[in-house]
C-alpha cells in the first residue's frame, strides 16, 4: 500500500511540474512578444532564446527571433533563424526577400536567386523581388529571362 501511495504522489508531482513548465514557457514567450512589440529587440532575443530551448520545433519562434536579429542589424544570425524557420515549414515572402538580400550582399548570387524565387512564389506581386531576379539574370547574360522578370515587375 505504501508503494502505491508513493507512486501516486510521484505522479501528482510530475503532472504539476509539467503544468508549471508549460505555464513558464508560455510566460517566456509572452515576454518575448512584449519585448518585440515595444522595440526592445535585445530582450526579445534573450526571451526567444530561452523559449526556443524548450520549443525547438516552433517555426514562428525562430521567425520572430530572426526578425529581432534583423532589427539589431545582426543579419547573419537573422538569416540562420529564418533558415531554421523555413526548415520547420514557415513560409513568408518578406522573410525570403530578406534572406535573398543577405545572400546578394554577400556575393552568393545562386542563393540570392533561390530566395528571390521563393519570394515571388509566395507573393507574385512582390515587385522588388522580380526586379532583383531580372538583375541577377542580366549578370548571367540571360537577357530574355531578365526581360520577363522586369515585365512582371511592371
Amino acid at each position: 500500500m505504501k508503494i502505491l501511495s508513493k507512486i501516486t504522489l510521484l505522479l501528482v508531482l510530475l503532472v504539476s511540474q509539467a503544468s508549471y513548465c508549460g505555464d513558464t514557457i508560455k510566460v517566456i514567450y509572452q515576454k518575448a512578444i512584449d519585448a518585440y512589440e515595444t522595440d526592445n529587440f535585445e530582450e526579445a532575443v534573450v526571451q526567444l532564446t530561452k523559449y526556443l530551448a524548450f520549443a525547438s520545433s516552433h517555426d514562428e519562434g525562430y521567425y520572430m527571433r530572426g526578425n529581432a536579429y534583423y532589427k539589431l542589424n545582426e543579419f547573419g544570425k537573422a538569416v540562420n533563424d529564418y533558415g531554421r524557420a523555413y526548415e520547420l515549414g514557415f513560409k513568408d515572402a518578406v522573410m525570403f526577400f530578406k534572406m535573398a538580400e543577405f545572400y546578394r550582399e554577400n556575393s552568393d548570387n545562386e542563393l540570392a536567386y533561390t530566395f528571390y524565387t521563393k519570394t515571388v512564389e509566395n507573393d507574385n506581386e512582390y515587385t522588388e523581388a522580380f526586379i532583383e531576379l531580372g538583375k541577377l539574370c542580366m549578370l548571367k547574360e540571360e537577357y530574355d529571362k531578365a526581360l520577363g522578370y522586369f515585365q512582371k515587375a511592371l
